[in-house]
């Protein structure tokens, strides 16, 4: 096929759905605090509190005012939304929402919403909290429009968000549900938590950070369902993040399933150690990294690091991609990546604007006709060092390497295998201009090596082959 009508093929159209903007704040239950407490109320005095009993409020239940707060529910339920008005369970923040927390621990309780009537539930809603603990948490939300487990408001950071538990749920969800939502927030560890979201509707997202800068995501246990558009993690306008050791699976019975994506300026990322799977009927990626459209090179989610990560697509139908990226300069290291589907299925595909990319190291395994393991559409100056790519069968329409107007990409020390042997490429070649590097002409069959050295110059040096079964 031309590769003009494979480009056509790949529509790949992402909804960027940024949630509605924050509550501006939640009434006050009025009574202050007992300890232990023993029905919803407001803590408005530093100390430590208990719960010796499950509570329960039509609304939202506890409300922490003031900074050095110790909270331990002892592993009782606080029922926060019984009726059809909103939660939180838990809200902190200052009367006005204008002075910042800090020192407060809120841990072993399980924040369960009680009705799935209302819209907009938190089961924690944490504004401009400092220096805090999070830990050992049952969170449970659902209803019917934009629920998030933990929300971290308005300028928190240096917080630890650890062995928590947070379940996301909606009904008729068009808003979606987030496991943890990080807005305007810093120097956070989100780390050993297990985040599920699942709705019936699209637009569920396990970790979402928008905004802010240096937070740490690492060894989280991550699922996004729904109909389509899910995201494992989602990082915009959020820079200098870690993510590391996670693991991260999405799945939809249609589309648009991702497991980390960098949208807008999500630079200088480093994505270390991850187990991705994605999964739906089509459009299932790995890792997505998109431009903010404003055409230059530098813009956008651009100087990330990709390294040692393992990436599963698993869509049933086309347009399976691990690695996609439209910006430029990213360090895409020591990955294991496999991608699988009918049709358009491509290991790393580098997009216009996706310049001076470094490749090392890689292993790329690809299945599906029309499928290449490196896709590079007007893309420029990326080096290509010590990758190998995989090919399981021995299919015509399965190929290597698809290159549309490139120009100084370099390609060093290069393995194709294939299940009859390998051809490995030890010097540079530089493919400029538009190519199409196939199985027809670059082939192991029976033995025998053909290369096509008149559509493949480049491909006409020295190389060494190996055979199986010979």
């Amino acid at each position: 096929m031309e590769l003009a009508l494979i480009l056509a093929l790949l529509a790949i159209e992402l909804l960027i759905l940024v949630p509605t903007d924050s509550p501006t704040g939640f009434a006050s239950v009025q009574a202050a605090c007992a300890n232990p407490i023993t029905t919803c109320c407001d803590i408005s005095a530093a100390g430590s509190f208990t719960l010796n009993q499950n509570i329960a409020e039509v609304g939202n239940c506890i409300n922490i005012t003031k900074s050095n707060v110790n909270l331990n529910c002892n592993g009782f339920r606080i029922l926060y939304a019984t009726g059809i008005a909103s939660g939180p369970g838990i809200n902190v923040s200052d009367s006005d929402l204008t002075i910042a927390m800090e020192n407060v621990t809120i841990k072993n309780c399980i924040i369960q919403a009680g009705s799935n009537s209302s819209s907009m539930q938190y089961g924690l809603w944490l504004n401009r909290l400092q220096q805090s603990e999070i830990s050992n948490n049952n969170i449970i939300t659902g209803g019917s429009f934009e629920n998030t487990g933990i929300f971290i408001s308005q300028g928190a950071g240096y917080n630890n968000f650890t062995l928590n538990s947070v379940t996301s749920m909606g009904i008729n969800a068009v808003g979606g549900s987030v496991g943890i939502y990080g807005l305007s927030s810093s120097h956070n560890l989100i780390a050993n938590n297990s985040v599920r979201t699942r709705s019936d509707g699209s637009n569920n997202t396990g970790i979402f950070l928008e905004e802010g800068q240096n937070n740490t995501v690492q060894l989280n246990n991550i699922s996004a369902n729904g109909t389509n558009n899910n995201h494992g993690i989602k990082i915009y306008n959020n820079r200098f993040n870690r993510i590391i050791s996670n693991r991260i699976t999405t799945q939809s019975n249609e589309s648009t399933n991702i497991g980390i994506l960098l949208q807008e300026v999500a630079d200088g990322t480093l994505i270390d150690n991850n187990s991705i799977v994605t999964g739906g009927v089509g459009n299932a990626h790995g890792i997505f990294i998109q431009d903010n459209g404003a055409g230059a090179i530098n813009e956008g989610a651009s100087h990330n690091n990709i390294s040692n990560n393992t990436i599963i697509t698993n869509g049933t139908g086309g347009n399976n991609i691990g690695i996609f990226a439209s910006t430029a300069h990213h360090r895409i290291i020591k990955n294991n990546i496999s991608t699988n589907g009918s049709s358009d299925n491509h290991g790393v595909y580098f997009a216009a604007r996706s310049q001076n990319n470094t490749l090392e190291g890689n292993n790329i395994s690809i299945n599906g006709t029309r499928s290449y393991a490196i896709f590079i559409n007007d893309s420029n100056s990326s080096q290509f060092t010590n990758n190998t790519i995989n090919i399981s069968t021995v299919n015509s329409s399965i190929d290597w390497v698809a290159i549309v107007l490139g120009e100084g990409n370099n390609f060093t020390n290069t393995t194709f295998t294939n299940r009859n042997g390998s051809i490995r490429f030890p010097s540079v070649f530089t493919p400029n201009g538009t190519h199409n590097v196939t199985q027809a002409k670059l082939n192991l069959t029976n033995h025998t090596l053909f290369v096509n050295s008149t559509n493949l110059s480049f491909l006409n040096t020295s190389a060494v082959v190996s055979f199986i079964n010979v």
